[in-house]
């Protein structure tokens, strides 16, 4: 479909669209999942959490732009990033994640990520620019 990462860049196999619902839910559940992203953190030279003052769209966007800023630099360096959602993303677990970075009262974790050295992933097909401007 030209959007989205590729399947090796996920650490996921390839397989047909219509075996992927199935395979989805049969196998990325919370145990086999959780092992999955141990293995990564672990495998990591760090992790950097991306850190609003103000749970508001404009702290939620100078944390995209802090986060742009980091990437670049660390692309620029021949360092790899990688997001890890999980613990951001999924409504009950931020709270929680947040108390274990020692977070104070107000800031929200926005992004997590972890870096570190590997080998380039294939780049990420893309649709043509006019095929999505009207």
């Amino acid at each position: 479909t030209r959007d989205g990462l590729s399947s090796k860049a996920m650490g996921t196999p390839s397989i047909p669209r219509w075996l992927a619902g199935f395979v989805f839910n049969f196998f990325l559940r919370p145990g086999p999942e959780s092992s999955k992203i141990q293995k990564q953190i672990e495998s990591s030279a760090g992790i950097a959490i991306f850190v609003s003052s103000k749970d508001d769209m404009v702290h939620w966007v100078e944390a995209g732009r802090c986060y742009e800023r980091f990437a670049l630099r660390a692309t620029s360096l021949g360092i790899r990033n990688a997001m890890l959602n999980q613990p951001v993303e999924v409504v009950t677990l931020r709270p929680g994640f947040a108390t274990a970075m020692k977070l104070k009262d107000g800031s929200r974790p926005d992004l997590v990520v972890r870096f570190g050295k590997c080998d380039a992933m294939p780049r990420s097909l893309r649709r043509q620019v006019d095929s999505i401007l009207q």
